[in-house]
């Protein structure tokens, strides 16, 4: 909903109808860009459109109400997906091309930290540069869209790391990142990163290599999702 200016009477019936007529056919079917700070909240209210579909399917943006059905369908197939809840530092950074030994010396400059659900992270425009390699739980990309409203990139899950920018290029933060639940990172300072560097020049250059990689398949991904709404 998020370029509808007006919405009347006839709209929010052909709506419910929309949400009945889905829900009949198993269909899930949420509103984007509409909640209670809507101006349209209350005619949707007065209209039924929000008894009808319940007030936990209205969002103020997209995102969030992907996110909704994403946790709805984890929830559901938690039991039969056996999903894991962390991974191993050696494991996270074979899969980023690191081998066994040099994940080893890595490790000795590392800072293992934990962070409590809804605990912020990394603040957006701060000039600290440490990188964070996330092992357990999930973190939220978040940027500013005005003083009042702030809206979610996506949702990062263990095996990621983020932060890893502002140390490349020595600017400030881009973006807040907060935990999405009881979380575990192993941070790498922009002292012990330059230490590394001093110490172990051909593994740095390894973990850097592993660095472009993953800034490489976050812009085909972003090419990918501008290339979708321009079609």
């Amino acid at each position: 909903m998020k370029r509808i200016n007006r919405i009347d009477s006839t709209g929010c019936q052909v709506l419910g109808q929309t949400y009945l007529l889905f829900k009949q056919k198993k269909i899930e079917l949420a509103m984007s860009y509409m909640d209670l700070h809507s101006n349209q909240w209350g005619l949707l209210s007065e209209e039924g459109l929000v008894s009808i579909f319940g007030k936990e399917r209205f969002f103020s943006d997209t995102s969030l109400a992907v996110e909704y059905f994403e946790d709805s369908i984890l929830e559901k197939h938690k039991d039969e997906l056996n999903l894991p809840q962390e991974i191993s530092l050696d494991e996270f950074f074979k899969y980023k091309g690191i081998n066994e030994k040099e994940s080893r010396i890595i490790s000795n400059y590392l800072e293992k930290v934990n962070f409590r659900a809804d605990e912020k992270i990394i603040s957006f425009g701060d000039t600290e540069k440490s990188i964070f390699f996330l092992v357990k739980g999930s973190v939220d990309v978040i940027i500013p869209i005005s003083k009042e409203r702030k809206k979610r990139l996506l949702t990062s899950t263990f095996g990621s790391m983020f932060g890893e920018m502002s140390l490349i290029d020595g600017s400030p933060r881009s973006a807040d990142i907060i935990a999405r639940e009881l979380s575990t990172c192993f941070k790498l300072s922009s002292a012990n990163f330059y230490k590394l560097k001093n110490d172990y020049p051909e593994i740095t250059l390894n973990l850097y290599a592993a660095i472009a990689r993953i800034t490489a398949e976050r812009l085909r991904a972003a090419s990918h999702t501008i290339s979708e709404l321009e079609e």
